[in-house]
Formats: C-alpha cells, structure tokens, sequence
C-alpha cells in the first residue's frame, strides 16, 4: 500500500564533516567583505537528517452517490465496498487525515457509521443527472441547496470529490464547473474530480446497464489541473476499485521531502543515502540547489535518520 507524506520538514541538521579544501582568508585583504561565500566542493563528507511529518496530509472525501433506480442493480455490492473504503480512511489507518461527506438520498443509503466522527451524510437527492450540481453547490457553501452537516470542508485540505452514476450530468456540466474552480483556487485550494461511471468500454451485464456515458465526468477526470481517477462503473469488483481511489487520494495527497546538502558533491554519482542504516535509491540530486528529493511513497509513515554520504 502506497502511503504518502504531506507538509513535511526537516526538524534538526547534524553531524557535518567536510574537507573544505580552501584558504581562509582567500580574497579578502581588510575591512568587511560583502562577497556571498559559496559552498565548498568536497571530496568526501557525511550529513545526517531527521525527517518526519508535520501531520498526516489532511483530505476532504466527498461522495455523490446516484440513487435514482437505474442504479439499484449496483447498489448493495456498492455500499458494502464503500464501507469497507470508508471504515479504512475515516479510522486513520489509511495514513491520512480524512473526512467524509457522503451527499445523496439516505433512505436508500445505509452505512454503518457508528462513532466515526470523521464521516457526515448530507441528504440531498442525486439523481441521474444532478451530481455535478450538488457538488457546485457543496463548495460554494450553498445551505439552501445542500443541507449543512458537522464536518465542513477545510481551506487547508485537498478536496477529492467522488461521483458514482450510471449516467452524464445535466445543468451543471464540466463546462460550467472547471471556469468555477479555476476561478475559485484561492478559495478552494487543490481540488480533483473522481468518476465512477459509464464508459465507452463499459460492458452490459445482468447487474449493470449504462444509461448514458459520462461526458463531463470524464473531461474533468482528464483534466491537467482537476483530475483524478476515472473508472467504470460497471466494474464488478468495487472493494478493488475502491482500493485504487484510496492510493490515487493517498499519491496526490504526497509531497516529496527534500533535504539540503552544506557541501557540493564533486560526484554525483557517488552520493549515497541511507534511510534508517538501508540503503535508499528512490531520489534525485538538484546540483544547482544542492537539494537531494526523496520520494514519500517509499519512505512510510512518521520520522526517520536520513544519512547522506558522498
């Protein structure tokens, strides 16, 4: 399972050695100098780091479930895969901090959600047609037309909107919706559109019938700046599809952790990083910045020594 960091930074900066190789005093005949000292190239030198998170990525999950009756046939193996998808993010034992808002008719959800603080249902009905609409009206804060609830969308976290439907949107399509959030990014900060929907590949079964492919799902899925997981939604495993939305949520959710180097390599192909005394090569060297990234996803959860040899 992929786990991503966010916000992350580097607590202390310890045990330097370097063999400078330069003169003191070089250049400088009296007075104060004002000449910026550059770091010094060096043979060989050993940094250590302690790096950790700030947090777990903070993200805003919210479902926009479809329960008009062509989606019957979907619905039980549906709500228990989501279950499963919520008892994981909700609980924490996904890595991240996550709230849920689940956004449909809630006489025909039925969710187990026993003292799961993080979870909020909103009763709106999403039909064929209205998710994009309800999701509109749930970011502009629109109470009248999706009732308020006890978890509010936070500034700070990423909002992961979900669809599930068997049909396109209506009223408001991707083309209304994407001038609004690119106007909006101020306010909403990093948002990413997710489907489970009709797609030209969808296949027909005995428990699954497209009413119509979803368009604007997919162009806002595909979007550069908004996008995220678009997937069938006549798919027949949905704990394995929702599996896959957990780790997309968790990628985007990531940031990579960069550390500093004091010297200057004089080879890069030398440089050696040990995280935690194994060997780490899942990273990349910024010569003009001196700064080693490495990639969160390999690294897990919490803190770790981070030693960098060259």
């Amino acid at each position: 399972m992929r786990i991503a960091l966010d916000r992350t930074f580097i607590y202390l900066t310890i045990l330097s050695t370097f063999q400078w190789g330069c003169k003191g005093g070089e250049g400088f005949t009296g007075g104060v100098s004002n000449k910026k000292k550059e770091p010094a190239v060096v043979e060989k030198a050993s940094e250590t780091f302690t790096i950790g998170s700030e947090g777990s990525p903070k993200v805003d999950l919210a479902f926009f479930l479809d329960t008009s009756d062509s989606m019957v046939q979907e619905y039980s193996a549906l709500l228990q895969g989501l279950q499963n998808f919520v008892n994981r993010i909700a609980t924490g034992s996904s890595g991240l901090d996550a709230q849920v808002i689940i956004v449909g008719n809630l006489n025909k959800i039925k969710l187990n959600l026993q003292d799961m603080t993080s979870v909020d249902l909103r009763n709106s009905e999403v039909n064929s047609h209205s998710g994009l609409w309800n999701a509109y009206h749930l970011l502009a804060g629109n109470t009248d037309k999706v009732p308020s609830g006890k978890l509010q969308l936070r500034t700070d976290a990423t909002k992961e909107l979900v669809f599930l439907t068997d049909d396109d949107a209506k009223n408001i399509t991707a083309d209304n919706l994407l001038p609004y959030l690119n106007e909006n990014k101020a306010k909403h900060g990093s948002v990413h559109i997710n489907g489970f929907v009709g797609l030209s590949t969808s296949q027909v079964t005995s428990t699954c019938k497209i009413s119509n492919i979803g368009t604007s799902y997919i162009k806002l899925g595909q979007d550069s700046t908004f996008g995220g997981l678009i997937a069938d939604v006549c798919e027949s495993d949905w704990s394995e599809l929702l599996t896959e939305l957990a780790d997309s949520v968790r990628d985007r959710a990531g940031k990579a952790i960069q550390v500093t180097l004091k010297g200057v390599p004089k080879d890069e192909k030398r440089i050696l990083v040990l995280v935690d005394g194994q060997e780490f090569i899942d990273f990349t060297y910024d010569k003009t910045k001196r700064k080693l990234t490495l990639d969160p996803k390999k690294l897990g959860d919490g803190s770790h020594k981070v030693v960098v040899s060259y």
